[in-house]
């Protein structure tokens, strides 16, 4: 017997191998999934409106949003430098104290810093923002050159053009662009990130409502 012959949910191939087709796994596989999420696909709607608004207010008011963005970054650092200096003591008889003492008067200091004047630290985290576009745009245009051989290198390379102009637009405008690109980008995600939680939350309840 050379030819596949299908026998119920068996296929017998030639060579007397044998696949077995599961039709109506992968249902079953999202029924149970959505079994199971059912009950909260609310939370994701509730959720994903909620960040809707969020970026919205965040892209009509940048400048705000950023600042508040820095502040909470402040707020994390002092925490943050509390906790790792209380864990310094606690554990000072160990290698590495003076080390890691440092490191949480360092934390310690960068968030009370940022809080006493959140526009310098809304302004370093622009620059550091920068940096990153400018170092993710070198790299992926590095890279398209390197696979420009494979179909579809252009996107990399475009992509990575994307990056380089948004990297001169945010630090060729320093410090003007430090009101708007943070607040703007995290509206932006924000957006995003409220939308597709939105369409789980939906997807979830239609699901749930077929298995039922």
């Amino acid at each position: 017997m050379n030819a596949s012959q299908p026998v119920g949910d068996i296929t017998v191939c030639g060579g007397g191998s044998i696949m077995v087709a599961d039709a109506g796994g992968e249902d079953e596989v999202v029924g149970e999934l959505a079994e199971e999420m059912e009950g909260a696909w609310g939370w994701f709607v509730a959720f994903g409106v909620l960040a809707i608004v969020l970026g919205m207010l965040a892209i009509s008011l940048p400048l705000m949003a950023g600042l508040g963005i820095a502040m909470l970054l402040g707020w994390l650092l002092v925490f943050g430098g509390v906790a790792r200096f209380v864990n310094a003591f606690s554990t000072r008889q160990e290698q590495g104290f003076g080390l890691r003492l440092i490191l949480a008067v360092l934390r310690l200091v960068a968030g009370i810093v940022i809080l006493a004047r959140p526009a310098g630290g809304l302004a370093f985290l622009t620059i550091v923002l920068g940096v990153f576009f400018l170092t993710a745009g070198i790299a992926k245009i590095s890279l398209s050159l390197q696979v420009k051989p494979l179909p579809n290198w252009g996107w990399m390379m475009f992509s990575g053009v994307t990056s380089l102009i948004l990297a001169l637009m945010i630090l060729l405008r320093l410090p003007s662009s430090a009101a708007w690109v943070i607040g703007l980008l995290v509206g932006i995600e924000m957006l995003f990130a409220g939308w597709s939680s939105v369409m789980l939350g939906m997807a979830v309840r239609a699901a749930g409502r077929q298995t039922a």
